[in-house]
C-alpha cells in the first residue's frame, strides 16, 4: 500500500513500550515521522510509567498507555482479561494502517497485531531480541547502524523514509515542555536554588551496571575540587541506600534529592552543568535533552548503548571477550577499571566543551 507524499489518511501505530531509555532513543523515530509525513495520524503504545515522556508531545495525535508489567502478574485475573479487550477495542478504533514494531521481541509483534493494522513492520530476525517473533510482523527491514537509535529508525525504511544519522533529531524542545520550575522544590530542599551544580544518578536496572559507589565518591569530591560545583544525587525506587552510601564517602558538597518525578527530573537535567551515570534511562533522557552527559559503560556495548553521535560523552574499558550484557550482583570489571581520575578529567573536557565560560579546573 503505498503512502501519500504527506501521508495524508495514513495512520501509523509506533510500538514501544518500555523501558525508559528504549523510548527515549526512539523519539528520532517519531519526529522523523512527522517531517516526512505532516499529515498522518500517528499514534504510540508506552507504558504508563513512561507516557510522561510523550505527554503533550507536539507530533503525537494520540498515546496509548498499557500496565504490561502489572498485567503479566495478574495473567488470568479478570482485570487483566477486562484490560486486554479495552486495549484491543482502543486500538482497533484506532484504525492503523501501519504498525511499526521498534521492539524486537514477542511483545512488540503481539501488540503490532493485536491492533489490526494490515501492515506490520519490523527488525529482520538477525536483529530481533526473539527471532522467532518475525511471525508476527509480515515486512521486515534492516538497520543502517548499531545503535539502538539505528535500530528504532529501521522500520521507517518500509514507508520509504530514510535518515542518516547526521540528521537524527530528539526534538529535545517537544519533550516535558511544562516541566520547567518543577524541580524547584527538590533544589530549595538540597540548599541548590541559585547555585550550579553537577547532578549524578548513581543507580540502574542492572546491579552490574552501576559504578562503585567509593568511586562515585572519589569523582564528585575530585569535581568539587577542581571546579567548586557541588553534585546533586538523583535516586529512582530501590536506588536510595546506593545514594545514601555515595552522599555518606562524598562528604559536604554532595547534597540528596528527593525522588524526582520524570518533569521534575527533566527540569534538574536541563539546569545541570552535567549529569553523570551509567547506562540507564535517566542519562539517555538528559542526552535527549541536549544536556552534557557522561556514561560509564561496563557489561554494555556504547556503540550499540551510548549517547547517540557523541562517542567521548561515554568512558568504556573493553573487555577481552567483548561486552557480556548479563545481569550480575555487582559491578563489572570493566567498570572497576575506570579510575575516578579519568572521569573527572572527561568530565571537565566535557564542560569546557558545553560551556567556555562555566566550572574550570582550579
Amino acid at each position: 500500500m503505498p503512502s501519500p507524499a504527506d501521508g495524508e489518511g495514513l495512520r501509523i501505530l509506533l510500538v514501544r513500550t518500555s523501558a525508559l531509555g528504549d523510548v527515549v532513543h526512539a523519539l528520532p523515530t517519531l519526529i522523523a515521522l512527522r517531517r516526512h509525513l505532516p499529515k498522518a495520524v500517528i499514534g504510540w503504545v508506552v507504558e504508563a510509567s513512561n507516557a510522561p515522556v510523550l505527554a503533550g508531545h507536539p507530533d503525537l495525535d494520540r498515546v496509548f498507555q498499557v500496565r504490561l508489567k502489572t498485567w503479566r502478574k495478574r495473567a488470568l485475573s479478570r482485570d487483566h482479561r477486562r484490560a486486554w479487550r479495552g486495549l484491543k477495542n482502543d486500538l482497533r478504533a484506532f484504525r492503523p494502517d501501519v504498525a511499526l514494531d521498534l521492539m524486537g521481541n514477542f511483545k512488540g509483534g503481539a501488540l503490532a497485531r493485536l491492533c489490526g493494522a494490515p501492515r506490520r513492520i519490523g527488525l529482520a530476525p538477525a536483529f530481533r531480541k526473539e527471532p522467532t517473533s518475525r511471525f508476527l510482523l509480515n515486512e521486515h527491514v534492516t538497520p543502517a547502524g548499531p545503535h539502538a537509535v539505528d535500530h528504532a529508525l529501521a522500520p521507517l525504511s518500509g514507508l520509504g523514509i530514510a535518515v542518516d544519522s547526521a540528521s537524527v533529531d530528539f526534538g529535545p524542545e517537544k519533550i516535558f515542555r511544562q516541566s520547567k520550575g518543577s524541580a524547584d522544590p527538590l533544589l530549595a530542599a538540597a540548599d541548590l536554588t541559585d547555585e550550579p551544580f553537577f547532578l549524578l544518578h548513581p543507580g540502574a536496572g542492572w546491579v552490574s551496571k552501576e559504578y562503585p559507589p567509593e568511586r562515585w565518591a572519589a569523582t564528585v569530591r575530585g569535581l568539587h575540587e577542581r571546579t567548586g560545583v557541588a553534585t546533586l544525587l538523583s535516586a529512582g525506587p530501590g536506588e536510595q541506600d546506593l545514594a545514601a552510601e555515595i552522599a555518606c564517602r562524598g562528604g559536604e558538597m554532595v547534597r540528596r534529592s528527593p525522588m524526582a518525578d520524570l518533569p521534575a527530573l527533566a527540569d534538574l537535567i536541563r539546569r545541570c552543568r552535567l549529569m553523570l551515570g551509567g547506562d540507564t534511562g535517566p542519562l539517555h533522557l538528559g542526552h535527549a535533552l541536549g544536556a552534557p552527559v557522561l556514561l560509564l559503560h561496563g557489561p554494555t556495548d556504547p556503540v550499540r548503548h551510548g549517547p547517540y553521535g557523541a562517542p567521548r560523552r561515554a568512558i568504556a574499558h573493553r573487555p577481552p571477550g567483548g561486552y557480556r550484557y548479563k545481569r550480575l550482583a555487582g559491578a563489572e570489571q570493566e567498570l572497576h577499571s575506570i579510575a575516578p581520575e579519568e572521569v573527572i578529567e572527561r568530565a571537565l573536557e566535557l564542560l569546557a566543551e558545553a560551556s567556555p565560560t562555566g566550572p574550570k579546573p582550579s
